[in-house]
């Protein structure tokens, strides 16, 4: 019998409530036994100059994560060398865990622009996609994305909500709450002496605090202020 698992994968920089709320959403959208989060090490398309050290992010994560049932921090990106692109990373988890149904969870701004990434149309060939709402945009934006792109992702609609690859994965589309938290929102704030209460689970919250010449270093802005 398999097991149904989901990738969630972001450079979580910082991690933030946002994250954690679409994971545990999917998770129990599509009855998933363990949703993976799964910092990016070397993030091939965006600037380091203001990205966190991994492993720091990853023990964010872990804090995060503690007392979430279901969901797990995953190092799997911090284990290999060169850039952290997805299809490589998903080929290796799936290599490693033929047993489990694995789910990649991604936004509708991620979807859009899948024909970008390195080999993302055969991302299908490999795992089952779950779409979520982002930035705004919805199921209309996805279906007619898909539409337009059935031929080349191999893609047929199996349902409202729902598509199927010619391999036999799916892809679907999950209707989660908007919560319009962003890790750039949070730097911004940062940047500009506002609080992050509320927007980073609290040992997080206090891991990051305490590392606030860190912060400045690579976001800018303010020093270290206990009052946030």
């Amino acid at each position: 019998m398999t097991t149904r698992v989901g990738i969630f994968g972001g450079s979580f920089n910082p991690p933030h409530v946002g994250h954690l709320r679409a994971a545990v959403e999917v998770r129990e959208a599509l009855r998933l036994a363990l949703v993976e989060m799964v910092p990016v090490a070397v993030a091939p398309h965006k600037p380091e100059a203001d990205m966190l050290p991994a492993a720091f992010r990853l023990r964010l994560l872990e804090l995060s994560l503690a007392g979430v049932p279901g969901l797990r921090a995953c190092d799997l990106e911090m284990r290999r060398p060169g850039p952290s692109y997805t299809i490589d990373t998903l080929r290796r988890y799936a290599g490693q865990n033929p047993d489990r149904d694995l789910y990649f969870i991604l936004g509708v701004n991620d979807l859009l622009n899948l024909p970008h990434w390195k080999e993302g149309p055969e991302l299908g060939r490999v795992v089952n996609l779950a779409v979520v709402p982002r930035d705004g945009l919805g199921l209309a934006e996805a279906s007619d994305f898909l539409a337009r792109r059935a031929g080349e992702f191999g893609l047929t609609r199996s349902g409202e909500t729902a598509w199927r690859f010619r391999d036999g994965f799916e892809l679907v589309y999950v209707d989660i709450p908007r919560i319009d938290v962003n890790a750039s929102l949070l730097r911004d704030k940062w940047r500009s002496g506002a609080s992050l209460a509320g927007l980073i689970p609290g040992p997080a919250l206090e891991a990051l605090l305490a590392s606030g010449e860190l912060l400045a270093s690579r976001w800018g802005g303010f020093t270290f202020d206990s009052k946030r």
